[in-house]
C-alpha cells in the first residue's frame, strides 16, 4: 500500500537543543577516581567535598546533598515539620516538582496566584491564603528570577510559618547582594541535566540552622542514627546522592563562576536582538535583584495576534528546540482539586517560552536563533488588528473530570455558618486527595447565606450554589441535590445540626469499603453539646431502632456518605417524600437491600446562627408519625406477600 500524499514531512534534526550540559576534564577525572577507588555509592569523599564547597560558595552554613531537587523539597518539608493535614502555600505557576512533595507529605497544597508584572508568586496575596492549618510557604524563584523573597519571609515570620526556597532554576541569583537560598529556613536546588550546575540527577538542601541540617541528614538516610548503624530514631527514606554524582557536581562547581558569567553574556546577546521589539513583553526585575540566566525566557506581548505554540512548532522545523512555560498547576488533572487558575498564571503560561541556553552556544549561533525567532514572530504579527489572543487556560483535557465525591449541603438561613462548613469541607476533600463538588441547596434563605458563599467561593467552580424556586423543605432540597450529583460517592450533610465537618475526610476514606458510612452521635467519640437534646434524641433513637428493627445506633443524624450506584437501587421518591422520613427511611431501605453500613462517631454543637423552620418538639412528633407509618406499611407489605405466596385457597401457589 502506497503512502498517502498528505503524509507529514519528517522534522529535521535538532541543531540547537534547549540545554546541553558542560562537562569538562575535572568531572572526568573525579568520576574515574570514584571508579578506580570503588567508592560509587552514597558514601565517599566527593559527597562531603561537594557539600562543603557548595555551602561556602553560596553563603550557607550547611549543605546536604540529595538524590534530586524534588527529593530535596521532600526532605525540607519533613525537616521543618510539615505533617498530614497541614497546608503549604506554593505558586500556581511552577514545575510540578515543587508541589508533588507537599502531596507526598499528605499535606494540602494551597496555590498562590502569580504577580501581574512578573511570573513569580504574588507576595501581596499570601496573607489572604493563610489559615490556622498553614504550616509553610514554598517560595519558588522561577526561570532564574528571584521572587519577592523578603516580603514572603516577612509575612511568614509574622504568622509563625516556615519558608522553603525552591532555587532549582536560580542557582547564583542574588537579592540585594545576598544569594537566594539564604533567606528562608531551608533552600532546595536541582542538578538535573538542564540546570546551571548538573550532576545528571541530584539536588541539595542548604540551611543556616545546624539542628535543621542534622534532621535533613537523618531523614535522607532512612532515619538512621549516625552513631549506631541500623538503629532508626525516626522513619526516613533513601534520599541520598551517590559519590559518582557528587564527583560530577564538584567538577562543575569549581567552574561555576565562569558558567554563570557565560550565561549572562548569552542573555545579553539575545537581548540585542529582542530589545525594542513591540511583540515582546519586557519583564524587569527590581534594581536590587540580580537574576541568573537559566534559560532565555521571552514573553509575547498581549494584545497582538500571536500564537506561541505555532511559533514553537515553526522553530522546530528550523532545527531549533524550545520549550513552553510551565502549565499552571491547577490546570492539570492530577492537581485541579487543589484550586483554580488565576489570570496572571494563565497569561504567562500561554505567552512565555524558552530558547536554547547553554555555555557551549556561540555568538553566531545565538544570532541565528534570535533572528529566526523574530522573523517567525513577525510573519504572524499584524499590529493594530484589534484581536487579542485570550488569556485562556491551556487546552482542556480530553475527558471531563468527574468528581469522586458530591457533597450535598442543604441550607436555610445559615448566615455566618455555611461559609465555615464549605471551607472545611473543601479542606477535608483536598487532604484525602479526592476530586469533589459541593452542591449548596439553598431553600430560599432570607438572610445573607447565599451572598456570603458566592463572595467567598466565587473563583472555585467546585462550589455550586443552587437557589431553589421556593421553600420546599429539607428532604426536597437533599433529593434535588442527590439527583444533580455526579460523584462516585454522595455525601449528605444537614448543616442545621452543625455536625463537625472535619470528620468528612475520614468518612469518605471509609466509604471505599462500605456502601454507606453514617455519622453517629451515640457511638464512642460522638456526642451533642446540649445534654437535654442528647437524652431526647437517644430515647427517640431507641424507639426507632426497636420499632423498625434497625441495626444503627443513630438514625436521625442526617449525615452520611453512600455510593451513588447503590442509591439507584432505592426508591428515592418515597424516601424523600416527607420531612422526617428520609433520616431513617434511607437506612431502613439500605438494610432491606443488604447494603453494608458503618457508623463513625460525630460531634454536633448547638446552633448559634439563623433559625430552625421546625421546633424541636414538633420535629420529634413528625419523626414519630413517619416511623409509625413506615411500620404499618411494612406490616401491610408482609401480609400482601403472604397472600401472594399461598394463593386464594390457602395452599402454596406454584411458580410459573
Amino acid at each position: 500500500m502506497s503512502r498517502p500524499d498528505t503524509a507529514p514531512a519528517a522534522l529535521p534534526p535538532i541543531r540547537f537543543p534547549v540545554a546541553d550540559p558542560r562537562l569538562g576534564e575535572a568531572e572526568r577525572r573525579y568520576v574515574i577516581d570514584c571508579l578506580d577507588s570503588h567508592w560509587i555509592s552514597s558514601a565517599g569523599k566527593y559527597i562531603t567535598d561537594f557539600e562543603e564547597l557548595f555551602a561556602s560558595t553560596f553563603g550557607a552554613a550547611h549543605a546536604v546533598a540529595a538524590g534530586s531537587g524534588t527529593m530535596a523539597i521532600d526532605l525540607a518539608l519533613t525537616a521543618v515539620g510539615v505533617a498530614p493535614g497541614d497546608e503549604v502555600i506554593v505558586p500556581n505557576l511552577t514545575f510540578a516538582g515543587s508541589v508533588s512533595p507537599i502531596y507526598r507529605q499528605q499535606a494540602v497544597p494551597v496555590l498562590a496566584p502569580t504577580a501581574a508584572d512578573h511570573w513569580n508568586l504574588d507576595a501581596g496575596a499570601l496573607e489572604a491564603l493563610i489559615t490556622p492549618k498553614t504550616r509553610a510557604v514554598v517560595a519558588v524563584h522561577l526561570y532564574g528570577v528571584p521572587c519577592d523573597i523578603r516580603a514572603v519571609v516577612e509575612v511568614a515570620r509574622r504568622h509563625g510559618l516556615k519558608v522553603v526556597e525552591d532555587c532549582a532554576e536560580a542557582l547564583g541569583a542574588r537579592v540585594d547582594g545576598r544569594f537566594v537560598g539564604t533567606f528562608g529556613d531551608v533552600a532546595c536546588y536541582s542538578f538535573y541535566g538542564n540546570k546551571v550546575l548538573t550532576t545528571g540527577e541530584g539536588g541539595m538542601c542548604v540551611t543556616g540552622d545546624a539542628e535543621l541540617a542534622e534532621r535533613l541528614r537523618r531523614y535522607r538516610d532512612h532515619g538512621m542514627s549516625r552513631e549506631h548503624h541500623y538503629w532508626h530514631r525516626v522513619i526516613g527514606y533513601n534520599g541520598r546522592m551517590t559519590n559518582l554524582q557528587a564527583a560530577v557536581g564538584l567538577g562543575q562547581l569549581e567552574e561555576i563562576g565562569e558558567a554563570i558569567a557565560r550565561r549572562a553574556a548569552i542573555l545579553r546577546r539575545y537581548e540585542e536582538h529582542f530589545d525594542g521589539k513591540e511583540y515582546f513583553l519586557r519583564v524587569e526585575p527590581p534594581a536590587d535583584v540580580e537574576p541568573v540566566n537559566w534559560l532565555v525566557s521571552p514573553v509575547l506581548a498581549p494584545g497582538r495576534d500571536l500564537d506561541r505554540d505555532r511559533l514553537l512548532a515553526a522553530l522546530r522545523r528550523e532545527g531549533i528546540d524550545s520549550r513552553r512555560f510551565f502549565y499552571p498547576i491547577a490546570s492539570m488533572p492530577g492537581y485541579s482539586r487543589f484550586g483554580t487558575v488565576d489570570e496572571h498564571s494563565a497569561f504567562f503560561s500561554s505567552h512565555g517560552f524558552c530558547l536554547p541556553t547553554y555555555t557551549g552556544l556561540g555568538d553566531g549561533e545565538i544570532d541565528e536563533i534570535a533572528t529566526t525567532a523574530c522573523r517567525l514572530i513577525e510573519a504572524q504579527d499584524r499590529p493594530g488588528s484589534g484581536r487579542t489572543r485570550p488569556l485562556a487556560l491551556p487546552p482542556p483535557t480530553p475527558e471531563p473530570v468527574v468528581p469522586d465525591v458530591s457533597i450535598v449541603l442543604p441550607t436555610y438561613e445559615e448566615e455566618g455558618n455555611a461559609v465555615r462548613i464549605v471551607g472545611e469541607l473543601r479542606r477535608q476533600m483536598v487532604s484525602v486527595s479526592k476530586a469533589f463538588e459541593v452542591l449548596v441547596m439553598d431553600d430560599q434563605s432570607r438572610d445573607r447565606t447565599v451572598a456570603e458563599i458566592e463572595a467567598e467561593f466565587a473563583h472555585d467552580p467546585r462550589i455550586r450554589v443552587v437557589v431553589r424556586d421556593g421553600p420546599r423543605g429539607l428532604a426536597d432540597s437533599i433529593y434535588d441535590g442527590i439527583r444533580m450529583a455526579r460523584g462516585t460517592w454522595v455525601l449528605v450533610m444537614d448543616s442545621d445540626f452543625n455536625h463537625d465537618p472535619a470528620v468528612t475526610g475520614g468518612m469518605v476514606k471509609m466509604a471505599e469499603f462500605y456502601d454507606i458510612v453514617s455519622g453517629s452521635r451515640f457511638t464512642t467519640g460522638g456526642g451533642m453539646q446540649s445534654r437535654l437534646r442528647w437524652w431526647c434524641s437517644l430515647v427517640f433513637n431507641l424507639f426507632i431502632r426497636v420499632l423498625l428493627v434497625l441495626p444503627t445506633q443513630d438514625n436521625l443524624a442526617g449525615f452520611y456518605c453512600i455510593r451513588r450506584e447503590r442509591l439507584r437501587e432505592l426508591d428515592l421518591d418515597h424516601i424523600f417524600r416527607d420531612y422526617g422520613d428520609y433520616f431513617f427511611r434511607l437506612l431502613y431501605e439500605a438494610r432491606a437491600n443488604r447494603m453494608s453500613i458503618l457508623e463513625i462517631p460525630v460531634w454536633s454543637r448547638d446552633r448559634d446562627y439563623g433559625v430552625s423552620k421546625t421546633p424541636f418538639i414538633r420535629t420529634l412528633m413528625l419523626y414519630t408519625w413517619a416511623a409509625l407509618r413506615l411500620r404499618l406499611r411494612r406490616r401491610r407489605r408482609r401480609r400482601g406477600d403472604g397472600r401472594r405466596a399461598t394463593g386464594p385457597s390457602g395452599r402454596a401457589s406454584a411458580g410459573r
